[in-house]
């Protein structure tokens, strides 16, 4: 638990010395920013096989496996290691190959894709904040609610961090870049084409018809209280089989079909209804920090959505970790701001940190999720 807690550290304090250095050095402020961003990168590059499970499960075979595979054009090369793996995910085992072609040390693609998840997160927080304390509370609920599973969940990691980006293009009216990105991001894992149905549910909220927006949470929580209250399991096998008619999204129907119960989480729950109990009681405020309280609020709701199914289904939630998490990085920053009082607002940056170390606690350290605890440094040679 260790060397989590002090990685984590030690590239908070580096990105705030980034920041209030900014202004007087701008050479000094970039190489501190490069230093707490590299840090956790190290800690991924430096961990034992065994820290997350996917590591053993498609990293390191699928690297090893790229060696026998040289060539590019001619055989044996890229294209035959991509029949052998039989994968959507090109952009990741293309990075994977190019790697196995520069060096032998697996250390070194765990090291990129922790950047590749990290830099897009970094750089959605800068375009979205209001002020730097946004960006440096941003990462830190990142590094309690996500970094064990970025060591475990690595496609799908990179994929969430540029499908964020690209959602924060998108608002900001970076249109091109934002489809750029989220096609970058399904690339990566092709779990990532659920950020246009949540790009489509933007536009139909966007602007000033209050209507759209209303009835846009009210579909929600609606949604929300139909599969609490009729057959759940139902509902979602005719939707995941309505997904799975479409190229690369068959797998997903197994996390309805073949999986029993996952449990309650009632530890994500918690939090979120937390969260959305902030969320809504500062509206007022809130509506001043942002442009997008409504789909912020929207996405919240259906969150929760997620978290009930695993009762029944075990793994569904997958979805709205992927999709939902991230928006905590871009919505919970701004919940200080809610209050006029200074005491009010240290108060409130405080809970919000007791929060997310509170839930790493216990879903991490103690409840090792993801199995990247107790973490081990690697031995290879």
């Amino acid at each position: 638990m260790l060397p989590y807690i002090i990685t984590f550290a030690v590239s908070l304090t580096l990105i705030w010395l980034s920041q209030i250095t900014k202004k007087k050095n701008k050479i000094i402020s970039g190489i501190l920013l490069v230093l707490g961003l590299v840090v956790p990168c190290l800690l991924a590059a430096l961990r034992d096989e065994k820290i997350g499970t996917d590591t053993l499960v498609y990293q390191k075979p699928f690297f090893s496996l790229a060696k026998h595979y040289p060539k590019f054009f001619s055989s044996p090369g890229f294209v035959e290691y991509i029949d052998v793996i039989s994968t959507h995910d090109y952009l990741y085992y293309f990075l994977t190959w190019l790697c196995a072609r520069i060096t032998s040390h697996v250390g070194i693609v765990y090291f990129i894709n922790e950047l590749l998840i990290i830099l897009p997160l970094y750089v959605a927080l800068e375009i979205n904040k209001k002020d730097d304390k946004d960006v440096l509370l941003g990462m830190l609920i990142f590094y309690f609610l996500w970094y064990d599973l970025s060591l475990n969940m690595i496609r799908q990691g990179i994929a969430v961090s540029f499908s964020l980006l690209a959602i924060v293009l998108y608002e900001k009216k970076n249109y091109k870049q934002s489809i750029m990105t989220l096609t970058i991001a399904s690339l990566f894992h092709n779990s990532a084409l659920i950020v246009f149905p949540i790009l489509a549910l933007y536009n139909f909220i966007r602007g000033n018809d209050k209507t759209r927006k209303k009835t846009a949470i009210i579909i929600a929580i609606v949604l929300l209280f139909a599969v609490v209250s009729f057959n759940l399991k139902g509902i979602l096998s005719c939707l995941s089989n309505i997904i799975g008619t479409f190229a690369g999204f068959g797998r997903y129907v197994d996390y309805v079909n073949k999986y029993s119960s996952g449990g309650f989480k009632w530890k994500q729950l918690t939090m979120w209804v937390i969260y959305l109990i902030i969320y809504l009681f500062s509206a007022k405020n809130m509506k001043k920090h942002t442009n997008n309280y409504y789909f912020y609020l929207t996405i919240l709701v259906i969150s929760l959505f997620g978290f009930y199914t695993e009762t029944v289904i075990q793994y569904t939630h997958r979805f709205f970790i992927y999709f939902g998490y991230p928006f905590l990085y871009l919505i919970v920053p701004k919940m200080p701001y809610c209050f006029k009082e200074k005491w009010k607002k240290i108060l409130m940056l405080l809970f919000i940190i007791l929060i997310s170390i509170s839930f790493w606690v216990s879903s991490s350290a103690i409840g090792n999720g993801n199995k990247t605890m107790p973490y081990k440094f690697s031995v290879r040679n």
